[in-house]
């Protein structure tokens, strides 16, 4: 028999709500599913240009890592303006400003770092130590 709420609600539900709860939250976890898998795709694709560029120019390390911060702010931007309800921009104060130069910096030189480790060894293993990183962050 199907519940009192309607054909997707549990059987002997009323009429809570607690079958579109569910339905809800079983949504939003398909949704990042979908989205965690879309960015492992696109990660390992990352990876594998990435040590297949640096095998051909080993020297460029840094402008690789400069096209892939580059893509990843028009990606980011493009995601963010297309965001129901975006709107405009919220102003950035001069503090923040240089938190955001700060991280940026920061992020840039990870993937320097990551970048110039897949021409000095493996892929696996450098993915697997970047893995270890909150390790150290913790007990520091």
């Amino acid at each position: 028999e199907v519940g009192a709420a309607g054909p997707l609600s549990l059987p002997g539900a009323t009429n809570c709500g607690c079958g579109s709860g569910i339905l809800a939250h079983y949504r939003q976890a398909r949704t990042l599913a979908g989205w965690t898998a879309i960015w492992y795709f696109f990660a390992a694709c990352c990876v594998i240009t990435s040590k297949t560029l640096l095998e051909e120019l080993p020297s460029h390390v840094w402008t690789l890592t400069l096209w892939q911060f580059a893509v990843t702010v028009v990606c980011a931007r493009v995601w963010l303006a297309a965001r129901p309800g975006s709107g405009k921009p919220q102003v950035v104060s001069k503090a923040q400003r240089r938190l955001l130069l700060a991280e940026g910096v920061t992020i840039y030189l990870g993937l320097v770092s990551t970048n110039a480790a897949f021409g000095l060894m493996s892929a696996s293993l450098v993915e697997t130590i970047k893995a270890t990183e909150p390790v150290p962050s913790v007990i520091f």
